[in-house]
Order: C-alpha cells, then sequence, then structure tokens
C-alpha cells in the first residue's frame, strides 16, 4: 500500500489529471450557463478560484486561458516503526475574459500513516467553515510548459489532531520531455438555450523542488520527478430564447 502511495505519477496518471480537468471545465460551463438563462435559474454568484473554466460569466461568450501545476512529495522516516508521508500540491492560475478577471488557487494535503498502518495526520489548507482553500502568496508560470513557482503560506487543518498550523511554501517545477496535448469540442441543449465549449490542453512531465513545511516544521519538498505542469485555453458560448 505504501509503495503505491509513493510511487511517481506516471504518464497514464497526468493523463488522467488532464481529462479529469477537462471534465470540470465543461461542467463549469454548462452550470454557469444555465444559471445564464432567464427562467432557468439563479445568478450564479463565485465563491473562490481556480483550475479553468469560465464561471459566472457575464455575458453570452467568454474565454479563458490557465496554467496548472501539481507534484506529490513521498518522505519515510528512519524512526523504529517507519512514518510514511504523503504530501501534495495542486495551483491553478487562471485569465478569464470579459472583465480580464486573474485568478489563483493552491490545494495542499498533507498525510502520515506509521508502519501499522495508522493514520497519523490527516490535513489540508481547506477552511472547514467555508469549505474554501486558504492560500497567501503568488503563483506563475512561464510560457512554454517550462518552468512554474508557488510561493507562500497556506493554513492547514489536521482532521485527526484537530490543529491548525501554518505550512510555508517555495515549489518551484521545471519541464522535461515531451508534451501531451488534448482538444475538445462539446455541444450541450437544454430548453431554450444551447451551450458551445471548446478547450485545448498541453501537459509535461516536471521536476519540482524546494521547502513545503510540515506541523512539526520539517521539510516536505525534497526534490521529485513526481510532478506534472500543463496549460489550457478555451471558451464557452451561450445561444438562448427569451
Amino acid at each position: 500500500m505504501f509503495a503505491r502511495m509513493l510511487n511517481p505519477i506516471g504518464k497514464s496518471h497526468r493523463k488522467s489529471v488532464l481529462i479529469l480537468g477537462l471534465a470540470l471545465v465543461c461542467l463549469l460551463a454548462v452550470v454557469a450557463a444555465i444559471t445564464m438563462v432567464p427562467g432557468i435559474g439563479r445568478t450564479a454568484h463565485a465563491s473562490g478560484s481556480g483550475g479553468g473554466g469560465c464561471a459566472a460569466p457575464t455575458g453570452p461568450s467568454c474565454t479563458f486561458k490557465g496554467h496548472n501545476a501539481s507534484v506529490d512529495f513521498g518522505t519515510i522516516s528512519n524512526d523504529q516503526c517507519p512514518i510514511f508521508t504523503d504530501a501534495s500540491i495542486l495551483v491553478f492560475e487562471d485569465l478569464q475574459r470579459p472583465g480580464n478577471t486573474p485568478s489563483q488557487m493552491a490545494i495542499v494535503s498533507i498525510q502520515q500513516v506509521d508502519c501499522n498502518g495508522i493514520l497519523l495526520e490527516q490535513a489540508s489548507n481547506f477552511d472547514p467553515n467555508t469549505g474554501l482553500s486558504n492560500f497567501t502568496g503568488t503563483v506563475q508560470f512561464n510560457n512554454g510548459l517550462t518552468t512554474g513557482t508557488m510561493n507562500g503560506t497556506a493554513t492547514m487543518v489536521d482532521n485527526i489532531s484537530g490543529t491548525t498550523f501554518t505550512s510555508t511554501i517555495h515549489v518551484t517545477w521545471l519541464g522535461y520531455g515531451p508534451s501531451t496535448t488534448s482538444f475538445d469540442h462539446s455541444h450541450f441543449r437544454g430548453a431554450g438555450f444551447i451551450v458551445n465549449n471548446r478547450f485545448h490542453g498541453s501537459d509535461r512531465a516536471a521536476e519540482a523542488s524546494g521547502t513545503f513545511t510540515n506541523l512539526d516544521g520539517s521539510n516536505l519538498a525534497s526534490p521529485t520527478l513526481n510532478a506534472d505542469i500543463s496549460d489550457s485555453t478555451g471558451g464557452t458560448v451561450l445561444l438562448s430564447k427569451s
């Protein structure tokens, strides 16, 4: 079980992440479009920011351009009963038009299990009261799936102990090797409206390293090839009957 948990992300996993992102893009676009059609739904209100798609568009059409990166850090302690730590980061940076609205989001999680399979820590940066991720800092990407950086702090809540702590994060992604590309166009028809979505995404393996602190102050971000960097563009057009 622990070996699987700490295995590097393979090509099939990276492809699954890209497909999942595409599904979320289409779902967000359809849900947002439905709320725009008179008599079908209420006006959508954005709550947070993140990974792609036209969320709560202000007109009948919108476009987006985004970048995202993921990494999984795995460590094993030298104790007589080793502790296995799995820490992951998923970051997004997006720009939506009309409005030229930039947004960013970071999802951070840490899990620790001892040699007996006992869960010692299960922490994330999701606020239990609002359900939104809590990150203060910057997320930046260069063009061409070359590099990405994340610098800031995340407020972590451990569900096991109930402890809240601050994780300091400085991580850099460096893309390497060939990239894969995905294209998609979807057409959704409902009562009185039609939604057209288009998506273009590229994905590339990456090396990640930096600083990522845990509750005890230990650094979890040893260099790893268990990382990924990607970008996406797309848009949504809504046609409705009054």
